[in-house]
């Protein structure tokens, strides 16, 4: 695996030679893949040298494969420059000799470095033997010091005026990244330690950013984006993809670690807790711990969501799909950061960097109005609720009476959640600041139909993350719009708001509740089939949730003071109460009006006012903003905020059941057909449309529960259960759908619970036919498995007798030719001796021999 063709271009010269206009000034560190240095040439080229001992390495073909792996780093990125990469110079390659060990040995910068001489030595010492020393010289552009330094200053405490050097980190990965990639190379170790910033001669945080270390890195097909050839458990086990542990992987792989260490750059995790925070978003799918902060770039953190999912066909596929707009409109040049972290450790007062942000988002019409038809755009609907997920959220509608401003309210809302709080109520619309949603004065409306802000804000509400949706209506009354159009607007807005805001000037008189309560009438009238406490005339459980009436230019101060008033609050010491005054029925009232005030409160849950006071009259008249009333100001400045406080915020609900951003595109793809045309609906097919939707919904939460806890149950039993077992936990979670089924329910009353039954019951009955073959399929695995770990442990245990048998014979032959060696010297010593005898006996013979000759001779 993970083979690379040999390039026998590649530069083959002396170490020497390179060091006779290189000077290795300083060592820069050690690790698995070399020695790195700071080399030095004439009087201001600075540039990087690493040295790399390919160890052990002779001249068969498995050598060569490895040695030209080593040489990828070089091979990849020959030629290759841009910005954000760290840039390859010039590499040699070739066995090292005495002589190119001698060159290192004497550099003066590692002459108190004993740990690295000791190392060298060794390779000297080798040398001198002969032997082969593959060898590999890399020069490359200098860097400063890495991300991995720069998180561990700046992510334990938060800086606002680093923000904008957090989004350009970010910009900058993200454009290394995508230039490897438009090369169909991917880097494989992408984290913190590998990102460098730029170098210059006063600062080691110098803006560009750039990716570097391309030891690990490999070249893909341009036409496919995984390979089943690479090598698994590649790169730093943190940042490393769950299909990197395979050899089935390509670019998502990048995408994924690219998503955690931007998530770690603009969340500012902590390094101590990178590991359980990338657990809990990948693992465990904990969305909820990304955190969303206004200086993020656009939807980013439904982007980091996406780049982290543990499986790669949910990911992102290609860079060039991460849409890095940035909120901040602040351009940080290529200047030191070094500033910045100075900036960071001051206590000196400073304003917040976020106060140049820009609008995040954009308007989107979700209910378009012509002379023909009425009609939902449930893709553009879709495209929000979709960026919320499975989060529940809040939305926040303004109605009412056409050029009452409504858009510019909404404007002050956009640019309180865009505000960090820094600045006081710097954040109110005025003459120096412009406004998000389109508005200004006289008598021609601006929104036609119903327009929706295209990006969420989150917030955290009772412990849970919660979106913030914000909608803009058409103004009623118009001279363009007929009354069953304004109908179907109000209805649609109050379908899909959590919090409606209806927008009036001076007073809440009669025709003004006779409004609202005229459009409002089919939620009444459906109440008695979901609200029972409504049927009884009791107020506030309609069917319904939040009505606040905003009255700005507020005439009547001898009464009533501006600000808040419900059922138990009023401003300040007032002793009258606006809205019980107002909108409550009372005994003196005809019975008409009392009739329109019950059934007005009866359709909404929580019913408010506030009263304004004058905008100005430029405002008004002349559409300009200069001369703004301070105390008008004063109070947006109060009412947006009390809007947003946890004891208002509202998540939506349908039919008392919270629904999600995924549930609610159901819900409006089923409302979509009801409305198209100019006619009103019947109030019978509205409430049909949203029990049924409300019943698929539930009985979807039952079923995704019932089969995740069947999956749950049969992993962790892997060796399978008896059938009976698989039988009676599947009883079991049928009566624990039921109960999920029904909380989730309202709608319709226990009328649906049957419908429920007869469809769930044969869908799980199949399902359970399915679980009981797989736990067949388990029990019949386990069951081979034991089988081959008894003949494994047999096969163990044969070969166990057959070592020891042969350990036996191996004794045995060692005692045999010991005792064949002995004999063999006895031998040698019998022989010898013999020798010796025969010898003196010829000896003696001979001496016989002359004594008989002398004594024949006498």
């Amino acid at each position: 695996m993970d083979t690379m063709e040999m390039d026998h271009g590649i530069n083959v010269e002396s170490l020497a030679s390179w060091f006779d206009v290189l000077k290795l000034e300083s060592f820069l560190g050690s690790g698995s893949f070399g020695y790195v240095f700071k080399a030095v040439r004439g009087q201001a080229n600075v540039t990087a040298v690493k040295v790399i001992f390919i160890e052990g390495l002779g001249d068969t073909p498995d050598d060569e494969t490895e040695k030209y792996r080593l040489l990828r780093e070089y091979k990849l990125m020959k030629g290759k420059k841009h910005d954000n990469l760290v840039q390859i110079l010039k590499e040699t390659h070739k066995a090292f000799t005495v002589e190119d060990i001698n060159v290192l040995l004497k550099i003066p910068c590692l002459q108190n470095n004993y740990k690295i001489l000791d190392q060298f030595q060794i390779f000297y010492l080798r040398a001198q033997r002969g032997t082969h020393i593959p060898s590999l010289c890399i020069q490359m552009e200098l860097c400063g010091k890495t991300l991995r330094q720069w998180l561990n200053i700046n992510n334990e405490t938060d800086n606002p005026e680093l923000h904008p050097v957090r989004n350009r980190i970010v910009k900058d990965m993200c454009e290394g990244l995508k230039y490897l990639h438009g090369h169909n190379i991917i880097h494989r170790d992408f984290r913190p330690e590998n990102i460098l910033f730029s170098l210059s001669q006063d600062e080691e945080f110098v803006f560009p950013v750039k990716v570097g270390d391309f030891g690990l890195c490999r070249q893909i097909h341009s036409e496919e984006t995984a390979t089943k050839t690479l090598t698994p458990e590649i790169g730093n086990i943190i940042y490393r993809a769950p299909e990197a542990n395979s050899a089935n992987y390509g670019i998502p792989a990048d995408l994924y670690s690219f998503g955690l260490v931007s998530w770690e750059v603009v969340q500012q995790i902590k390094r101590k807790d990178t590991r359980s925070m990338f657990y809990r978003l990948v693992h465990d799918t904990e969305t909820s711990i990304v955190k969303r902060s206004a200086w993020w770039f656009r939807d980013w953190e439904n982007t980091i969501i996406s780049l982290t999912k543990r499986h790669p066909q949910d990911r992102i596929k290609e860079i060039d799909k991460i849409m890095l707009i940035d909120r901040c409109d602040v351009e940080v040049s290529a200047e030191s950061v070094e500033n910045l972290l100075t900036l960071s450790q001051a206590k000196s007062e400073r304003k917040y960097v976020g106060s140049k942000m820009g609008p995040g988002g954009k308007l989107v019409s979700i209910l378009k109005v012509t002379k023909d038809k009425i009609s939902i755009n449930t893709n553009a609907t879709k495209s929000i609720f979709e960026k919320i997920g499975e989060n529940y959220f809040a939305v926040y509608s303004i109605n009412g009476p056409t050029r009452t401003g409504k858009s510019f309210m909404l404007s002050n809302f956009i640019r309180y959640l865009n505000h960090d709080g820094s600045q006081g109520n710097n954040w109110i619309l005025n003459a120096k600041n412009m406004a998000n949603f389109e508005w200004r004065g006289g008598t021609d409306r601006i929104t036609v139909g119903i327009d929706l802000w295209s990006e969420p804000f989150w917030t955290t509400h009772n412990g849970r993350r919660v979106a913030i949706v914000l909608m803009d209506t058409q103004g009623s009354f118009d001279d363009h719009t007929t009354m069953q159009e304004n109908a179907i607007i109000f209805a649609i807005a109050t379908l899909l708001s959590s919090v409606l805001i209806f927008n009036v000037i001076r007073d809440v008189g009669e025709d003004v509740l006779k409004f609202v309560q005229f459009f409002s009438s089919f939620a009444t009238l459906t109440v008695p089939e979901f609200e029972g406490n409504a049927a009884s005339g009791e107020l506030g459980d309609g069917a319904y949730q939040k009505l606040l009436f905003l009255v700005s230019d507020f005439q009547f101060l001898e009464y009533y003071q501006f600000g808040f008033y419900d059922d138990n609050h009023v401003p300040n010491e007032q002793q009258g109460n606006y809205k019980k005054d107002k909108l409550d029925s009372n005994p003196d009232q005809p019975t008409e009006m009392r009739l329109t005030h019950d059934q007005l409160l009866k359709s909404y849950k929580d019913v408010g006012v506030y009263l304004m006071p004058e905008p100005d009259k430029g405002f008004k008249q002349h559409d300009k903003l200069d001369n703004l009333d301070p105390e008008f100001a004063s109070h947006v400045g109060a009412f947006v905020p009390l809007m947003l406080s946890p004891g208002h915020l509202v998540t939506k609900k349908i039919g008392g059941v919270e629904v999600t951003g995924s549930e609610m595109i159901k819900y409006v793809h089923s409302w979509a057909p009801l409305f198209e045309g100019n006619d009103l609906p019947e109030i019978k097919r509205v409430y049909q449309s949203v029990a049924e939707s409300q019943f698929i919904i539930a009985k979807q939460s039952a079923s995704t529960f019932y089969t995740d806890e069947m999956q749950k149950f049969l992993k962790e039993n892997p060796a399978g259960v008896r059938p009976s077992a698989l039988t009676s936990r599947h009883s079991d979670l049928i009566r624990e759908s039921f109960v999920i089924y029904q909380s989730k329910s309202k709608l319709g009353g226990a009328k649906m619970d049957p419908k429920f039954s007869e469809e769930f019951t044969p869908e799980s009955e199949r399902l359970l036919e399915t679980y009981l073959s797989i736990n067949r399929a388990n029990l019949k695995a386990a069951k081979a498995k034991r089988k081959l770990e008894k003949t494994q442990e047999e096969v163990k245990e044969q070969q166990g007798h057959r070592k020891k048998l042969e350990a036996e014979v191996e004794a045995v032959t060692k005692t045999n030719l010991a005792l064949v060696n002995n004999m063999k010297e006895q031998r040698r010593e019998y022989d010898h001796k013999i020798w010796k005898l025969q010898k003196q006996e010829h000896l003696t013979f001979m001496q016989m021999q002359r004594d008989r000759n002398y004594s024949d001779r006498f």
